[in-house]
């Protein structure tokens, strides 16, 4: 059995699997109110808030609920342990057991993925406290991104630079998107050109030709492309440089600005929640109104540009929880793409609310699909592969 672990800057996933198949699964989650912790178990789910100090101790929780509900009698039946990691460097860019190297190396890499670094270096601490015996594997998200064509990684600096500091555009969501062209290959059969967009706290938009990446939109560090709940995205180099001289910012108060005070939390000055920022643009408020209109022309702008990387498309995949839970948001984001053949229909998008899979698009256009990502299925696989190769 695997335990998989897919630490966040504010929520932590895990799951229990067995030959493929998730047992047990919770989710703890830092809400606008506090806390709370979801617990799935044979397609049921217990829903309840919780305190901070439980959410802080959410391992201890999730191998309780093992034991309790009678998977493992012992935490050494667990063979194996698979954590998401997100960080910047090549290293990083391979699925790799972690050991003293590791951590290291994530600690040196902690600045240029301040969010999720941080919890994974807890998440990996708590768990060598815990189960001190049990194999721990890094499931790297840029992974599925390898595939980039040499133009597309490279920075046009001095090659010298390139290979001494290790600057590279690796991508990140490579778990996510992996597993939801692998499951609209299986629902819908194998499309050539898909675009791939993951709108959650964090956003990227991938192209995708022949199951392989080919461009993707995050770069060397997660607050690159997209503007999200709290990253800037793309920002012009000069204009942090200038930033930082006129707010006397150090290299790390500035990685700190463009990851954590930037996005639509910055425009709206506190709204950092996507349900919150739908909630103000219909209520008409500008900062509201600005912020879903700089996401419409940055999203329409990537995949523009990847139509035509692509030389056309086959299939548009809309997933991670925006996407998946919002159907005002898939109007709002996707609804003004007709130019391109993207074209939804806007009954199947209503209808199409919850956890569910499912096409949106019109007859008279590309197709759309609707996929909950399931990067826990792939961290599990990955996990079972690594741990059968060493």
């Amino acid at each position: 059995m695997q335990l998989v672990i897919n630490p966040g800057s504010s929520s932590k996933k895990y799951s229990l699997y067995d030959n493929g198949v998730a047992l047990v699964s919770a989710r703890f989650e830092k809400t606008r109110e506090g806390f709370e912790y979801t617990l799935t178990h044979e397609g049921v789910s217990k829903h309840e808030e919780i305190s901070e100090d439980e959410y802080l101790s959410s391992l201890e929780k999730i191998l309780f609920w093992c034991r309790e509900l009678g998977f493992v009698d012992d935490h050494r039946q667990i063979s194996a342990i698979g954590v998401r990691i997100v960080a910047s460097g090549s290293f990083f860019t391979e699925h790799r057991r972690v050991d003293d190297e590791y951590v290291d190396k994530l600690k040196e890499a902690q600045p240029y993925a301040l969010l999720h670094i941080t919890s994974m270096l807890q998440e990996i601490e708590k768990v060598q406290e815990l189960l001190p015996e049990t194999p721990v594997f890094g499931i790297s998200d840029s992974e599925f991104h390898k595939t980039l064509p040499i133009e597309v990684r490279t920075y046009p600096i001095n090659p010298c630079d390139t290979e001494a500091y290790d600057v590279w555009r690796f991508g990140y969501h490579g778990l996510s998107i992996e597993s939801v062209v692998k499951k609209a290959e299986a629902l819908l059969g194998k499309s050539k050109r898909v675009i791939a967009c993951h709108l959650g706290g964090g956003m990227s938009i991938t192209a995708v030709l022949d199951g392989k990446s080919i461009e993707t939109s995050m770069g060397f560090a997660p607050a690159s492309g997209l503007p999200m709940s709290a990253r800037t995205g793309d920002m012009d180099a000069e204009a942090l440089l200038y930033l930082m001289q006129k707010k006397n910012l150090s290299p790390e108060e500035a990685q700190t600005y463009i990851s954590t005070e930037g996005g639509y939390k910055a425009l709206t000055e506190g709204v950092g929640d996507m349900r919150d920022l739908l909630a103000e643009y219909e209520r008409g408020d500008e900062k509201a109104r600005l912020a879903i209109h700089l996401l419409q022309h940055r999203i329409k702008k990537y995949i523009g540009s990847y139509v035509a990387i692509l030389g056309g498309l086959d299939l548009l995949i809309l997933t991670a929880t925006t996407n998946e839970r919002n159907a005002t948001a898939r109007k709002l984001f996707f609804g003004d793409l007709k130019h391109l053949r993207i074209v939804i229909d806007e009954e199947k998008n209503r209808e199409l609310e919850g956890n569910t899979d499912g096409l949106i698009s019109s007859e008279d256009g590309v197709s759309i699909a609707v996929l909950l990502t399931d990067e826990m299925g792939e961290i599990a696989r990955a996990t079972k592969e690594i741990q059968l190769s060493t």
